[in-house]
């Protein structure tokens, strides 16, 4: 199973199926997703997780087929494509996206940049770019965002213990 580097998202999605599966899958290292992509539609490699915008065109062109998405609900651009969770593990992990700022940013700063993308993001043919790309569009207040940062650190601290992976 390719992998995008040690501790890469896809790597830890891996390694999450791996534990809730109880299988064996043979990580092969590559220098990033697109050869690792290159080498599942030529046929060198079985399988790999990556993110859905970035599969999305191997998918539509039939080079690769979707087998299951690690999300907590189906992804609206692969709507008959199952998530783990539906196939009995409870394995949910991707990529996320958010905005940040230096430490010590005024809570103004803060509190104008959080309505200006906000309004940018709720912007119907914005969303739908996003959505049609395969992301999910959770909006909301920085707070809740930093707390999302600490569960999800939390999180995948646990799965990178308890799979062992270390930094190479």
């Amino acid at each position: 199973m390719p992998r995008q580097g040690t501790g890469a998202s896809g790597h830890i999605a891996a390694e999450l199926l791996k534990l809730h599966a109880g299988i064996d899958i043979v990580h092969v290292p590559y220098r990033g997703a697109a050869p690792a992509a290159q080498d599942l539609a030529a046929g060198h490699v079985s399988m790999m997780f990556d993110v859905v915008s970035l599969a999305l065109p191997q998918i539509q062109a039939g080079r690769v087929r979707p087998l299951a998405v690690a999300a907590k609900q189906r992804v609206a651009v692969l709507p008959d494509v199952p998530t783990l969770i539906e196939q009995g593990m409870d394995a949910e992990i991707g990529a996320w996206f958010g905005m940040l700022g230096p430490a010590g940013t005024s809570p103004q700063a803060i509190d104008w940049l959080n309505r200006e993308a906000t309004k940018v993001f709720s912007v119907e043919d914005t969303r739908n770019r996003f959505v049609q790309q395969g992301a999910a569009m959770p909006l909301g207040t920085p707070e809740a965002f930093g707390k999302f940062i600490e569960a999800e650190s939390e999180r995948y601290g646990d799965i990178i213990k308890r799979a062992g992976i270390k930094m190479e």
